[in-house]
């Protein structure tokens, strides 16, 4: 609850950052066992490894497809960014963690028959360790509010009290937290880029032309951010046509991977325009993984069940005997 530095100021040195779940369970590995980096690394891999794991989950039930999870797990595994930065001592791989596996619950809860308080449990609990593990998880509010507003579209039931919970307690939590830490902090982070920098941004390119538009081309430098660094340049192309074919993709739920996708862009054109860092488009990586895996799952299935498919296997079946003497 003291995130705190080693700067050469004056101690403590608080700082207002994100709750230190990677930084605790380091030190504990410190006390026990002695100080050495390698066990941040290595707590850093456990949640990237949870997060493929996870992935292969969320595509075989969004797409009701095995393949499609293989294939979803294998490119969010390969891509540039999950390998770099899936070990690199930072807080942003296990945010990526309970953000995928909060918006799985979230979903498999929303998109029920009935509202079940078990999934009630796991989905508020997982959001709000995501929006405690660094606040750039808030953009699930996106997905979850579409999913939220496509189920009363559906007039399916839906308690108040139950979407209430989901929605209010882990930005309560998020609030309090910070409240807390803010308090007694000598640096404030977060506020501090928001007020000299995110807000200032926004407001000039709300309200004057130009400053809209150079906000867009700076838009486009971070998609250049995006391509280079994070996806790769493959990815990124699987990725675009993925989205584009998702109508025909059968997802459980388009509304999901187009909210989340909609909260990505409007993150990235807020605040990485700003601060154009490439960890800051972590959170795209599961959602273009969960995309390639279910428009790939798609076309593999299409393939194997055209009426070809059986005589071409027998050709190459016949072809592959031996000739008789």
């Amino acid at each position: 609850m003291h995130p705190q530095t080693m700067y050469n100021g004056p101690a403590p040195n608080y700082v207002e950052l994100e709750l230190q779940i990677v930084p605790f369970l380091a030190a504990t590995l410190y006390k026990l066992f002695g100080i050495n980096v390698i066990f941040g690394r290595l707590i850093v891999l456990a949640f990237s490894l949870g997060t493929i794991v996870t992935i292969a989950y969320f595509a075989r039930w969004l797409f009701d497809s095995s393949a499609s999870g293989l294939i979803a797990s294998f490119f969010y595994a390969v891509f540039p960014g999950s390998i770099y930065y899936g070990r690199t001592f930072m807080p942003d791989t296990a945010m990526v963690f309970f953000l995928t596996a909060a918006l799985f619950a979230t979903a498999k809860y929303l998109t029920g028959e009935r509202l079940s308080p078990r999934r009630l449990a796991y989905a508020t609990g997982l959001l709000t360790l995501a929006y405690l593990a660094k606040p750039v998880s808030v953009l699930a509010l996106v997905p979850v509010v579409a999913l939220i507003v496509a189920r009363y579209i559906a007039r399916r039931p839906a308690p108040v009290w139950q979407i209430s919970v989901l929605l209010v307690l882990p930005l309560l939590v998020l609030w309090l937290y910070d409240r807390r830490v803010a308090s007694y902090a000598e640096w404030h982070w977060a506020s501090g880029i928001t007020q000299l920098h995110v807000l200032p941004a926004m407001r000039a390119a709300f309200t004057g032309t130009s400053a809209f538009i150079a906000k867009l081309g700076q838009l486009r430098v971070v998609f250049g951010l995006l391509r280079a660094t994070m996806l790769g340049s493959l990815g990124f192309l699987l990725s675009v046509a993925a989205f584009i074919a998702l109508p025909w993709t059968g997802a459980r739920s388009k509304t999901l991977l187009g909210g989340w996708l909609a909260g990505a862009l409007a993150y990235a054109y807020v605040v990485v325009t700003v601060e154009r860092v490439d960890y800051y488009l972590y959170p795209f990586l599961p959602l273009c993984a969960l995309a390639i895996g279910g428009a790939l799952g798609r076309a593999a299935a299409a393939v194997w069940s055209a009426d070809v498919a059986p005589a071409a296997r027998a050709s190459v079946t016949r072809r592959s005997q031996p000739y008789a003497s």
